[in-house]
């Protein structure tokens, strides 16, 4: 995995949504009643439940009514977590209202801007392009005008909401109508904020979920993914105790820092493939589970420490000399671990096993002991050292090896003299290192560019340990690695090579990485220093370095901080790709430093903001001396009612520091109201004194006698309810009175919303419309002596409650009436009139009982009775009740149908059966109970089979002269008969059928002329099929006969029979005859099951005997079953099929001694065969033959069928001639 590697870490998170206020109605939501049937059902419910919105006092929620400006502000906050406020001041906001604590947040939040004119307009409803800037600026989304163009009003948004509603449109937080239009001037609903904030609030909780990882863990936790192991490109850095580190591929150095201090670090399966800094942890362990590292690198101060590595390779470790007086306790494989630090003990646990050990030179007072278990194949001792040596060491060499001490255990390598005398090994000669060399030995890098390799040579040449120690002085400005140098950041850096014999020879290289190049956005300003001014007003050129601005620059996408955050921003322009314009105006009092900040909204690539400071310094401090009060073009009078004259002050000196002055106005005769500006209003006829007075001093002023005069006298408007009043829809017109108030102009009324209410114009009387809002506002004319006026109340309409049912009545009698004992009732066609409250109809179908909350008694499908007169149907919230008469018949009771049975199956409880008599083929069927139902004729025959399909439909087949006749039951009706004839126009008999998994019937006969080829023709096996509503025959097997060489196939000389399986297959059980002059008038005859590709011999004789009969053919839990005569017994065969249709095994199940059958059914493995014996009835229980002496039966039909796990036996009694059943059991 390259680049950036993000993990999930478990964060707990959880965006506190408190309650809405419920003080103030409009900010309620609503509970129950006006809801349910809204497309926002699913949302507000949602809501509702969490506990996060509550209702109006009537319990309604309006979702289709706007939502305003601060309400949806209060909404936001509350939604994500926004607490922080700032100073504000607009002139519709005062610091009482109930909403300027959200409006404070909104602002600090960046999300909301006011007006232009100074207003927030908290009370307007929220548009949609509005709302678009709110979600932009809140999820922080690219603005893309480009996509606002593909709404087919996109002529209509305006260019500072363009790139928002691009923006959410692209997101998914909004979208546009079914028509292709957003209509941004559309107030947004109480339905839709709840659905948009719904939409960011589930995203932000996804975005918070993921935190990227830079390398840096200062956290105690767990790091790293689950299972697979992942890929980190750079180092990491553990800085806090507590952390384990998990499946992670470093290709960098992986530092455990100071900040650990004695706590413990769990690294699992974790693999560097730089170096291995431990400069934390104690003695409670840095455990290492599994994994690799090229080097482990311990610069440990302070107390002990301890590794502990299980099932890791550990390539190399070094105590280097920070870790002086510490404890170092291994356990684990290691191949080499060096020492070069002073008074260091070593200590080993358990299964340790080192491949090589060296104590350096300097690695004075070194102490060594090991576990009984440890092994060090080679321990290399160039500083005397104390070993205990409770395990082994296979070979110890260096050049104090013999004169350090160990107890316990020597090396193996070595012999103490005895006392008498003697040999022992000799220690191979040591040959030092002289000197290291390293080239280069200066190098100039780049952070984040090439890495660079460092060569290092060991003198003399034949050393005998040339291993170098590679060392960075400063990982943080680059790293090194078997001499490869990575830059870092930029810094000077000391690369070290250090011989791995002594821990003393070594060369260095001096590094320099030049800082990276810089390609992130940057802004500047000009100028960049100003003066303290009170009249202030410097446009900036901004000019914006690697990115480029946006098509258009708005107000809001400027932020003034610092020093600045008093002053205002007047013209935004922008002048080109990367330069802006920006005014600022006001007093600025401080010096300091001012900030401008461009919001990345404003920017084509950079996702952050970009800020340029701006130095504000202090000017020479000149007094004002004199102040000269002027009024515009030197006038001092007003003369016009409520007119204003534009006061200016002229202050003395010119250069003064500050010349700014506030105002003020004195009445005297008259009267008059001054703004902060000076703009002095006429209010009363007489004269009045403006004054002028320095910001800077106080103390000097300057003042202008004004005369006023025709000025009318002020009206006022007074209404009896301030408002807002609420109406519910219904509500009688009202009229809000006037008194009080003065002058004598006419009051004239207008509604700003009709749809909602109207209002008279002359007399004020309201008119309730429709649910909603509207502003009445009452304007008074002027007179000669009194000037006009206007005030305004508010009017809430709530909609009207719902009508409720008084009354129901029966509008239309369901499509049946008349029953007869037994049947189910049927309510379609039923529709009744609802009465309402209102004195409205309602029509409702029995479609819509369930919906309009209408019951029956009886219930729609339950069977009748005799005793059943009507049907009650009740409105159940209402009690109101209306009857539906109905009739019910004595049931007519079947008897058993008469008749010669031809053939018996079942299904679900139900047994068909098919039987002729007269010449006539009948059905009739019986349920599980013994009850009989009623005879249908279907034709005219004598012989015919019948099968379920697996939806419980009837399928039969039958000789009707000369012709197949072919019909079905769906359950409802029985289809018309469709005829399969001959090919040529022959005669077809003896059919067979069964059906396929789709439920498609599939017949087998035999067509006495289906196919003309020989000299002498005879009947043929005929197939047919019925698909899309027709069937397609095939000729199966052809019989023919040739005369002139007396030879001949009889595939039709016994009845063939046909059954399919589960995968669609068929087979076919037939017997076929030949006849062969040349063979001596020697006639074959054999029966055989034929499959998809593979047939089955059951018999064979070549002889002229009539051997074979075939009696029933079925397919049952993927096997075939066959029952037939062969010669004096009945047999029955199973084979198994697989899903091709290949017939793959036989086995020969029974060999009864009988002349004859019938029938056979299978359960598990009981087989039951239905036959007679003489004229009496009999069967067969798994070759146990029972005989019934008392049941002679007519014909020779004794159908077995499986009856929800019973056999069951169908036959004609000959006594009287009615088909029975007979259960079978063993």
């Amino acid at each position: 995995m390259k680049g950036k590697t993000q993990w999930k870490k478990s964060i707990a998170f959880m965006v506190s949504l408190m309650m809405l206020i419920t003080m103030i109605p409009l900010l309620a939501f609503g509970q129950t009643n006006d809801f349910d049937d809204h497309w926002a059902s699913e949302i507000i419910n949602k809501w509702m439940k969490e506990g996060l919105i509550s209702g109006y006092p009537d319990g309604s929620f309006r979702p289709n009514n706007p939502i305003t400006r601060a309400e949806f502000m209060v909404l936001t906050n509350k939604a994500f977590a926004f607490v922080e406020e700032v100073t504000i001041s607009f002139e519709d906001v005062n610091e009482k209202d109930w909403f300027t604590p959200a409006i404070k947040r909104g602002i600090a939040a960046r999300y909301i801007s006011g007006y232009p004119d100074g207003s927030m307009g908290p009370n307007n409803p929220i548009s949609r392009q509005e709302t678009a800037v709110v979600l932009t600026k809140i999820m922080d989304l690219s603005i893309n005008p480009y996509r606002a163009e593909s709404f087919s009003d996109a002529a209509s948004i305006q260019n500072w909401s363009k790139g928002y509603i691009g923006a959410v449109a692209v997101s998914g937080f909004m979208s546009g109508y079914p028509d292709g239009s957003f209509k941004p001037a559309t107030a947004i609903t109480r339905a839709e904020a709840l659905v948009v904030l719904d939409k960011a609030r589930i995203a932000r909780d996804e975005m918070l979920q993921e935190e990227a990882f830079t390398g840096m863990i200062n956290k105690a936790g767990t790091y790293g993914p689950e299972t697979v192991t992942e890929t980190f490109e750079g180092d990491i850095y553990i800085q806090e105790k507590g952390i384990t580190l998990q499946n992670i591929l470093i290709k960098g150095d992986l530092f455990i820092t100071e900040e650990v201090g004695d706590g413990e670090v769990y690294l699992n399966n974790i693999t560097v493939e730089g170096d291995t800094y431990i400069r934390g942890g104690g003695i409670d362990s840095i455990h290492i589970n599994d994994g690799s590292y090229s080097r482990i690198i311990i610069q440990k101060t302070g107390k002990g420490i301890r590794v502990l590595a299980m099932g890791t390779k550990i390539t190399t470790l070094i105590v280097y000399p920070e870790t002086a007086g510490n404890e170092v306790i291994l356990n684990g494989n290691y191949d080499s671990v060096t020492v070069l630090a002073e008074g260091v003990s070593i200590t080993t646990q358990g299964n340790t096993n080192i491949k090589k050990l060296t104590i350096g030179k300097q690695a004075k007072d070194t102490t060594v002991a090991t576990s009984k278990e440890t092994i060090i194949d080679e321990a290399v001792v160039d500083s005397n050292t104390e070993f205990n040596n409770q395990g082994r060491i296979i070979r110890a060499i260096g050049t104090v090896a013999r004169s350090s001490n160990y107890d316990v255990n020597q090396p193996e390598n070595l012999t103490r003299p005895s006392s008498g005398g003697g040999g022992g090994s000799t220690t191979p000669a040591i040959i030092e290192v002289s000197a290291i060399s390293i080239t280069p030995e200066t190098m100039t890098l780049t952070a984040g560019g090439a890495m660079s390799t460092i060569t290092a040579t060991v003198s003399p040449e034949n050393a005998t340990n040339k291993n170098v120690i590679w060392l960075s002085s400063n990982p943080a400005v680059a790293t090194v690695n078997g001499g490869v140098v990575t830059p870092v950041a930029g810094g000077t850096v000391t690369i070290t090579a250090t011989s791995a014999a002594d821990g003393i020879k070594s060369a260095t290289c001096v590094v320099t990485v030049n800082a990276a190049v810089n390609n992130e956005p940057k802004m500047t300003a000009s100028p960049i220093q100003v003066t303290v001014d009170s009249g202030f007003n410097q446009t900036f050129t901004l000019t914006i370095e690697n990115d480029t601005v946006t098509n258009a620059v708005y107000t809001e996408y400027i932020l003034l901080g610092g020093v600045f955050a008093e002053l205002n921003l007047g013209d935004i322009d922008r002048s080109n790709d990367t330069t802006v314009t920006a005014e600022v105006y006001g007093n600025l009092t401080n010096a300091g430093t001012g900030t401008i900040t461009l919001d990345a909204d404003a920017l084509v690539h950079s996702e952050s903001n970009l800020t340029v400071s701006v130095t504000v310094v202090e000017g020479t401090v000149i007094p004002v001396s004199a102040i000269t009060v002027i009024g515009a073009g030197d006038v001092t009078t007003i003369d016009v009612d409520n007119g204003t004259l534009q006061m200016s002050a002229a202050v003395l000196p010119t250069n003064a520091s500050n010349k700014s002055v506030t105002w003020s106005v004195a009445d005297g005769t008259g009267s008059a109201t001054i703004s902060v500006g000076g703009l002095l209003t006429a209010v009363t006829d007489g004269t009045v004194t403006v004054t002028a007075t320095s910001v800077s001093t106080g103390a000097v002023t300057g003042t202008l006698v004004v005369t006023i005069s025709n000025q009318l006298i002020p009206s006022t408007i007074v209404f009896t309810d301030a408002g807002p009043i609420a109406k519910t829809v219904g509500d009688a017109p009202f009229t809000n009175a006037v008194t009080g108030g003065d002058g004598a102009g006419a009051i004239t009324y207008v509604s700003g919303t009709p749809a909602t209410a109207t209002v008279d114009a002359a007399t004020g009387q309201v008119t309730i419309v429709a649910a909603g809002s509207t502003i009445i506002t009452a304007t008074k004319a002027a007179t000669a002596t009194h000037a006009a006026a206007t005030n305004t109340y508010t009017v809430n309409v709530n909609p009207a409650p719902p009508a409720t049912v008084t009354g129901i009545a029966v509008k239309t009698a369901p499509t049946k009436t008349v029953y007869t004992e037994g049947e189910n009732l049927e309510l379609a066609g039923l529709e009744v009139t609802l009465t309402m409250s209102d004195a409205s109809e309602v029509d409702v179908s029995f479609a819509g009982f369930g919906a309009e909350g209408i019951t029956t008694v009886k219930a729609d499908g339950v069977a009748l009775v005799q005793a059943d007169a009507s049907v009650v149907i009740t409105h159940t919230a209402s009690g109101q009740t209306a009857t539906q008469a109905i009739t019910v018949n004595p049931a007519v009771v079947a008897g058993p149908p008469s008749g010669q049975l031809l053939d018996a199956d079942s299904r679900s409880g139900m047994t068909g059966v098919l039987y002729t008599r007269d010449g006539n083929i009948y059905y009739n069927q019986q349920d599980a109970f013994g009850t009989w139902g009623s005879e249908t004729q279907l034709g005219i025959g004598t012989e015919g089979k019948l099968v379920f399909d697996l939806v419980g439909h009837i399928h039969v087949a039958y000789t009707t002269d000369g012709k197949i006749g072919y019909r079905k039951y769906n359950g409802a009706e029985w289809a018309a008969e469709m005829l399969i004839v001959s090919n040529h126009s022959g005669t077809n008999k003896w059919p067979d059928i069964d059906v396929d998994a789709g439920n498609n019937p599939h017949i087998i006969y035999v067509d006495s002329m289906g196919d003309t080829a020989g000299t002498q023709n005879q009947p043929d096996v005929m197939y047919a099929y019925k698909n899309n509503g027709t069937f397609t025959k095939h000729v199966l097997y052809s019989g023919n006969y040739d005369s002139d060489w007396k030879e001949g196939r009889y595939p039709a000389e016994k009845k063939p029979l046909i059954a399919m399986d589960e995968n669609n297959n068929q087979y076919v059980f037939y017997q076929w005859r030949t006849y062969d002059h040349g063979m001596g008038v020697n006639h074959d005859r054999g029966l055989t099951v034929a499959g998809a590709t593979t047939t089955q011999s059951l018999g064979h004789v070549s002889s002229n005997t009539d051997r074979f009969d075939i009696y029933d053919f079925k397919e049952i839990g993927g096997k075939l079953y066959a029952l037939y005569r062969d010669n004096t017994n009945i047999k029955v065969s199973e084979m198994t099929v697989n899903s091709a249709g290949e017939i793959v095994a036989k086995v020969d199940l029974h060999t009864l001694p009988a002349s004859s059958a019938y029938s056979i059914d299978v359960i598990g493995s009981d087989i039951v065969i239905g036959s007679k014996d003489g004229n009496n009835l009999r069967v067969h229980y798994n070759e146990n033959p029972t005989t019934y002496n008392e049941i002679v039966v007519k014909g020779n039909a004794v159908s077995i069928v499986n009856l929800g796990g019973t056999f069951y036996a169908f036959y004609t009694d000959n006594a009287d001639d009615v088909i029975k059943r007979l259960a079978i059991t063993d």
